[in-house]
């Protein structure tokens, strides 16, 4: 769920500047914590996920790779029907 707090004004992605990880706002999971980040005000705003990147964040293992290897698993499957 986006955020607009005092740090966030509805990006998709929130970095946790304590950990160097970054969240999908719109694919949070209870895992990600994210009421813990803000409260303790160690959120950071990212309008892309390039961005975090570059500024040396890493993917949530919940809210972004677990996406990714989901998407990988329908791409092999889409390839081996071909």
């Amino acid at each position: 769920m986006r955020r607009y707090t005092k740090y966030m004004n509805g990006e998709k992605y929130l970095g946790n500047t304590k950990l160097k990880e970054v969240h999908d706002l719109v694919r949070e999971r209870e895992q990600c914590k994210i009421d813990e980040v803000v409260y303790n005000e160690n959120e950071l705003p990212f309008s892309t996920l390039d961005k975090a990147h570059l500024q040396g964040y890493s993917n949530c293992p919940y809210c972004i790779d677990s996406i990714n290897k989901s998407l990988d698993v329908l791409k092999e499957k889409n390839t081996l029907k071909n």
